[in-house]
């Protein structure tokens, strides 16, 4: 080798040294003959028709392997399942857990030391009262009722203000009476007491102790009696309408006795009230019956215009004054409280 390197070194060509292989011997064969013959090929089956057979795709030709190479052939590896990684459920309910207690904690030491005590006022609202309605009773008794105010400038000295409103109260075609309740501007009822002082030159203070002050009411009746100058009944006469007064009273007794005072004057009291205009021919109330009941009247001159008055123990247990001023009228508010 050193010879090789001067001869390159002078530029000569290296001479090399043959080196000889000694030939190994054959390794043995690792595989076993086969004593498994080839499968001998069958004739075709004489049932079979060959040219009726279909066409078929022809196998490959395998070559069998033989028990040693079926023994060592790898068996191939199941892959080992790796479960997936699990994300930090608990570290989040932790998170969630820890925020809930802190809001909670923060929230009560607001509630117990930080807030003010306001001490909730209490209001309390009016319990809404109906007014007692106690013209109720008289109501109930009359098929048809209404209101009427009384203007405020009806007076005793002027009545023309409150016989115009009565003028103008229309009757329906089937009532016979109407029952008003008797109104001041503001919607308050008149009472008995109020009515008589302020349209009445005389009261009787006996028969004012002895009335139900607010069961008060003035009623409206058709007139359809009439008579001319010579006391004869008209009979196609166009029907008119009448006023009445009717009080609820506590004492018939008491109340007959102070009525009978009060006739003394009666006919001069009421005089504009029920629109008298001629006189009468009697000098003194005259007594009547109508069904059982007894009533007082004084003509002007005749019946249809009158004052007629009574004490009548209705169908609901009262008793009532009625003051008409027609005998028509009277007749048909007794036969109402009566119940016919």
């Amino acid at each position: 080798m050193e010879s090789d390197i001067k001869s390159i070194g002078q530029g000569a060509p290296a001479k090399g040294v043959e080196v000889t292989i000694p030939s190994s011997p054959p390794l043995p064969s690792t595989g076993q003959p086969s004593d498994r013959l080839p499968p001998k090929p069958l004739p075709p089956s004489a049932s079979i028709s060959i040219a009726g057979a279909e066409k078929r795709s022809v196998l490959p030709n395998i070559r069998p392997l033989s028990p040693q190479q079926v023994k060592d052939k790898p068996v191939p590896t199941s892959a080992i399942a790796v479960p997936p990684k699990k994300t930090a459920v608990f570290n989040r309910w932790t998170l969630i857990a820890i925020v809930v207690l802190v809001v909670v904690a923060g929230g009560g030491y607001w509630f117990y030391f930080l807030r003010e005590d306001i001490t909730p006022v209490v209001t309390s609202s009016p319990t809404p009262t109906s007014t007692p309605d106690f013209l109720k009773p008289l109501k109930l008794i009359f098929a048809s009722s209404d209101s009427v105010v009384v203007p405020d400038l009806a007076s005793l000295d002027d009545m023309e203000p409150l016989n115009l409103v009565l003028s103008q109260v229309v009757l329906g075609e089937s009532s016979k009476n109407l029952f008003l309740t008797p109104e001041n501007e503001t919607g308050e009822p008149v009472t008995f007491s109020s009515f008589v002082s302020r349209f009445l030159v005389n009261q009787n203070q006996s028969l004012l102790d002895n009335v139900t002050d607010k069961r008060f009411g003035l009623v409206i009746s058709r007139q359809q009696e009439k008579f001319d100058d010579l006391g004869k009944p008209i009979t196609d006469a166009e029907p008119e309408t009448r006023t009445a007064l009717i009080v609820e009273i506590t004492d018939a007794v008491v109340a007959r006795i102070a009525m009978s005072e009060w006739e003394q004057t009666l006919s001069d009291d009421l005089a504009e009230l029920f629109q008298i205009t001629e006189a009468s021919e009697q000098d003194i109330f005259e007594n009547n019956k109508y069904r059982d009941v007894d009533i007082r009247f004084m003509n002007f001159p005749y019946p249809d215009r009158s004052i007629d008055y009574a004490l009548v123990s209705s169908a609901n247990n009262n008793t009532y004054l009625v003051i008409a001023s027609s005998r028509e009228q009277v007749y048909s508010i007794v036969d109402t409280l009566l119940g016919f």
